[in-house]
């Protein structure tokens, strides 16, 4: 489905869909107006400032070795990250309205502020469970925010130095442990980070083998596409004008909340007035009407009040009947569609239902005589006569 400049997996909208989703949030979703708050490279240089020393690759190593040097790392972090008045950012609260209720949210962050739940309570007045490290809830069953590396909330236990990272992905583990069971029962939306965060490399410790459609990161055009792959994650790309720009991220997955939110009464409205002109030339409604049909619920809206003639090639087009031709598994949406065409396509435009029949080389699928059952007895006997000189 097509959300701004964003194309989002059909997998992905279904396990959001089927509360299997898990957002994974990183820096990036807290640099933006008005929080504008540091990356982890930008926190450490500003945590340097004063000492003398230039930070260096790899980050959690250089703010190990300044704390080391006596250098309170862990309260210069918590004061730059809680500046008075700090503000979350639009992204924050359309991330939280990809769960519909607070009870819902299933939100795992490796930043430090308080921004989800200060969004929270703008939307729902009221703030979903918080979990952070090192008491995090079991990664298979689990419903609120997790700060898996800890929160402000105890800044003296967050997740920096190196030996931070150590304990919480290898001593200790209990980040690992966490992360393991959250990528093998979830769907998984990376947003906030790049190939090159320092806590992406310890991620991709945590990961375990690879899941087809059950990993997304959002990245830029401009990013490294292969490295999410390595990683068994299928990067969703947005367009830049520029390297700090990130409207077209914001915008898609603000559109995307937008579709979760709306309610069966909403798509009943919308799809009835489209379908009840004929196929639609604008492409925010044709991708509508091919996300409705999608969906048993949606479809059925659809096939109540869609007549027009040129329906059926318009549709045929976009691969709506291939399961009544071929080899496919019966469901209900082909059902649906098969009742449609004989009920209010057979008697009226019979030629264009031969027409469709040669466009599928005239094969019709084993299941289609219980597919094609309606309640019409001459369209029924019509249909039929034709698929027997077909068949």
């Amino acid at each position: 489905m097509r959300c701004g400049q964003i194309d989002f997996p059909d997998e992905l909208l279904h396990a959001i869909r089927d509360g299997r989703f898990v957002v994974f949030a990183g820096a990036g979703v807290s640099m933006g107006e008005p929080a504008k708050l540091p990356s982890f490279c930008s926190l450490a240089k500003q945590v340097a400032a004063g000492s003398g020393l230039a930070p260096r690759e790899p980050l959690d190593h250089f703010l190990g070795q300044l704390q080391h040097k006596g250098i309170a790392v862990y309260q210069l972090a918590a004061d730059l990250l809680s500046r008075p008045a700090l503000a979350a950012t639009p992204l924050h609260g359309d991330l939280l309205r990809l769960f519909h209720l607070p009870e819902h949210v299933r939100i795992v962050t490796t930043n430090f502020d308080l921004l989800f739940q200060q969004a929270a309570e703008d939307i729902w007045d009221a703030v979903p469970e918080v979990f952070r490290a090192p008491a995090l809830p079991l990664g298979r069953n689990f419903h609120g925010i997790v700060h898996v590396h800890g929160s402000l909330m105890a800044y003296q236990d967050i997740v920096l130095t190196d030996s931070d990272f150590g304990r919480a992905y290898l001593t200790e583990g209990w980040a690992r442990r966490f992360l393991v069971d959250v990528l093998r029962h979830f769907t998984v939306l990376f947003v906030g980070y790049s190939h090159s965060d320092t806590v992406i490399h310890y991620l991709a410790r945590a990961l375990p083998e690879q899941e087809v459609g059950r990993r997304y990161a959002l990245d830029s055009t401009d990013g490294d596409p292969q490295f999410w792959r390595l990683l068994g994650i299928q990067p969703i790309l947005f367009p830049q004008s520029h390297k700090s720009d990130y409207s077209e991220l914001y915008d898609g997955v603000r559109h995307l909340a937008n579709r979760v939110w709306r309610g069966i009464l909403d798509w009943q409205r919308e799809i009835t007035a489209l379908a009840e002109i004929g196929p639609p030339v604008e492409a925010a409604s044709i991708e509508l009407i091919e996300q409705a049909l999608k969906e048993v619920a949606t479809i059925r809206f659809f096939v109540k009040v869609a007549r027009a003639r040129e329906g059926i090639e318009w549709l045929d087009k976009r691969s709506a009947f291939d399961a009544l031709f071929d080899d496919s598994t019966r469901n209900e949406q082909s059902s649906l569609l098969a009742g449609w065409l004989a009920e209010h396509y057979a008697l009226q435009y019979p030629s264009e239902m031969f027409l469709l029949l040669g466009r599928h080389s005239l094969r019709v699928n084993a299941a289609s005589g219980g597919l094609w059952h309606i309640q019409s007895p001459v369209a029924s006997r019509l249909l039929m006569s034709v698929l027997t000189l077909v068949g």
